[in-house]
């Protein structure tokens, strides 16, 4: 074995009989796990990838387990005196600290590795719906940035070593070096520049580990951080070797170990400036073969013909760039296979494609979108966040749906929720979602009004609080006689304003609330659990989350008619403990050969469904739910899936669950862990 390489076990070993060891990777191992459980939960839903926010969660803890496991490793050399003979009679400099920084960076590149697996494991075993599109090589592009990140910090501890006597100075310094400066220096910067926050974007060394976790590999990038870490190395080593030059004949050597260590400086500056001119990644597709899209968006890309251009207008710079231009390239595939239209993909930087952006945006694109055109129509994407797949799915169905908006209307004067109210308790995000998909929300005065507006796609009454008057009930009545079609959430403390004339329509207000189901936050209910009819039998498989619901049962007007045009069906659409939660009634079903239009209404039991505070959670299919009740009601058809969407994060986990997962990963097993290597310690201590 090589003098490096006895260094290395010898430290190694070392370390392993330390208590502290057992003590700080237990530590750090319980604030790593207790960071991805709580992100896991927080990301229910989004399209951050996996492997990303485990690294994102492990990958600051780095620099500290490096700092404390090696803040002792040349430090009590240099204070004990040791330094001198083992540099003098046994191993050169650069063994010395080859052997110290191979020591550090197998602990910890064991630490990490051993997380990783466990996280996994656990993972697999009490969320597997999150592991669907990933596999275990899913993880490998996280691993070889978290190693080069490691191999830094390694070094940097090592060299802070060198340049202390103090095990306490070294630890300090090497986090300082590693960790605070930049970061708090950085935040310094994003605060107080003009446009910083802008400007600067996400700090670098969590970018570059969101950037590769995710499957964009950088080339440049990597060799940056072993280039960093080789220095770190070459200072220590001419420090250390300038220990040995003592008295006034050393002095010109120590000046040349400075000007060596100085000049050093420069070059690791001027070869980082070179390496970031080049823009050399490619990326690895592990999870691609799994990533698929909602049965309405494929119903759509096959329905779709022609050929269409997608154009992604916005900065290469932009960090959503890759995300947008990689979901589009998923999208071209996918609807090759369907056999429908044929994409061409295009990118224009506002900042260089002048002539191309000056064209979009007098045809009012705004970047960063996505801008798709078939013919002579139009329709984009606003990119404020994660690419949706909902939102790009509506754009695509826009250029082939047939010229003229749809009315919806939503009644108002009964204490309702606002379509265009923007606060947490409003429904402007769902209203939205109404507009992209072709209508045009209008509020309805039911007492002013002499009748229910021509046009009218369906009447929303969501969450009135007080009942409607009997002339208002009328109309409503009357216009649901002629083959109208109404959407009624209502909730314990809202009567739905309409609950008067549900029972001729063959449903009624049942009992408060089932009890004992699966709950996210307490005082809510998930349902898993849905009905074989058109707006509710594509969600199975996702949950739907309803606060504080009341449940419908049928009325005697159900399926009580004689004439089957007159028959009204009674159908469960959500159901939790026996409870239908929301249901489905249709009168004159039957009657399709008499050229009846059919009666429709969609009650859902919760006022709350679909507010702006309820659907920031994409962890739920509640917004689904409801565009199929739109879907159902205007008779369009296209309805939407398992409530997944292309490349989210679904855990399927619910508030136990969750609390389970954080227990055993963030208590359970580090104090596991913990005890083992104590008793590891303890029998090192006993056979030495």
């Amino acid at each position: 074995m090589s003098v490096a390489g006895v260094m290395r076990t010898r430290a190694v070993d070392q370390m392993r009989r330390r208590r502290s060891t057992a003590f700080v990777m237990a530590f750090f191992w319980a604030v790593a796990a207790a960071m991805f459980a709580l992100a896991l939960r927080r990301a229910e839903g989004t399209s951050e990838s996996l492997p990303a926010i485990w690294s994102m969660c492990t990958a600051p803890l780095l620099p500290f387990v490096a700092a404390f496991l090696g803040m002792d490793l040349v430090s009590s050399e240099r204070s004990s005196g040791r330094i001198d003979m083992l540099l003098s009679t046994v191993a050169e400099t650069r063994d010395f600290v080859a052997g110290r920084f191979a020591a550090l960076l197998f602990m910890l590149a064991e630490w990490t590795l051993a997380l990783a697996v466990f996280e996994f494991v656990l993972v697999r075993f009490m969320a597997p719906a999150a592991l669907v599109p990933f596999t275990a090589a899913s993880f490998l592009p996280a691993l070889v940035v978290l190693s080069f990140q490691a191999a830094l910090w390694a070094a940097v501890t090592v060299a802070a070593g060198a340049f202390s006597r103090h095990a306490a100075l070294s630890c300090i310094a090497s986090v300082a070096v590693s960790c605070a400066i930049p970061r708090l220096g950085w935040m310094a910067l994003s605060e107080f520049l003009p446009f910083g926050r802008v400007t600067l974007g996400q700090f670098p060394l969590d970018a570059h580990v969101s950037d590769m976790a995710s499957g964009f590999v950088s080339v440049p990038t990597l060799a940056a951080y072993a280039l960093a870490a080789l220095w770190a190395l070459y200072v220590a080593s001419c420090k250390l070797s300038s220990l040995r030059y003592v008295g006034a004949g050393g002095r010109s050597r120590r000046a040349g170990a400075a000007a060596a260590m100085f000049s050093s400086c420069l070059f690791l500056a001027s070869s980082l400036v070179l390496l970031s001119r080049f823009d050399l990644a490619f990326e690895v597709h592990s999870q691609d073969a799994a990533l698929d899209f909602s049965e309405r968006t494929q119903n759509i890309l096959s329905e779709t013909r022609g050929v269409v251009s997608a154009t992604c207008f916005m900065s290469r710079k932009d960090p959503r760039f890759r995300q947008a231009a990689r979901f589009m390239r998923v999208v071209k595939r996918r609807s090759e296979a369907l056999g429908g239209a044929k994409f061409e993909i295009f990118y224009v930087d506002p900042a260089w494609d002048i002539p191309a952006a000056g064209r979009l945006v007098r045809e009012g694109a705004k970047a960063p979108s996505l801008v798709f055109e078939c013919g002579h129509r139009r329709s984009s994407v606003a990119i404020d966040g994660d690419v949706d797949e909902r939102r790009v799915a509506s754009a695509i169905r826009r250029l082939t749906a047939p010229a003229g908006r749809r009315m919806v209307y939503w009644t108002r004067g009964h204490g309702e929720t606002s379509f265009d109210d923007y606060g947490p308790y409003g429904m402007s995000d769902i209203a939205r979602e109404l507009m992209r998909d072709g209508y045009e929300n209008a509020e309805l005065d039911l007492a002013g009004e002499k009748s229910i507006p021509a046009g009218c796609a369906f009447i929303v009454v969501a969450g009135a609080k007080n009942g409607f008057s009997r002339q208002e009930t009328e109309k409503v009545d009357a216009y649901l006689r002629d083959g109208g079609r109404l959407l009624v959430l209502a909730g314990q403390e809202e009567n739905g304003g309409v609950a008067a004339l549900l029972p001729r329509w063959g449903m009624r207000l049942g009992e408060v609330r089932p009890s004992g189901e699966r709950t996210l936050a307490g005082g809510d209910v998930i349902v898993s659990e849905f009905g074989s009819h058109p707006v509710s039998e594509m969600l199975a498989g996702s949950q739907a989350v309803f606060g504080n619901p009341v449940q419908f049962m049928p009325s005697a007007a159900a399926a009580a008619g004689t004439v089957l045009a007159d028959r009204v069906d009674f159908s469960p659409l959500a159901i939790a403990g026996g409870a239908v939660l929301a249901a489905a009634s249709e009168r004159g079903a039957a009657g399709a050969g008499l050229s009846l239009r059919p009666t429709r209404i969609v009650a859902v039991g919760d006022a709350g469904f679909v507010v702006n505070s309820q659907l920031k959670s994409r962890a739920n299919a509640n917004a689904d739910l409801f565009m199929n009740a739109v879907a159902y009601l205007a008779g369009s058809g296209t309805f939407y899936g398992s409530g997944a969407v292309a490349g989210t994060l679904s855990t399927g986990m619910d508030l136990a669950a969750s609390q389970r997962f954080f227990v055993i990963s963030a208590v359970v097993a580090p104090g596991l862990l913990l005890v083992a290597m104590l008793a590891m310690c303890g029998w090192r201590r006993r056979k030495a």
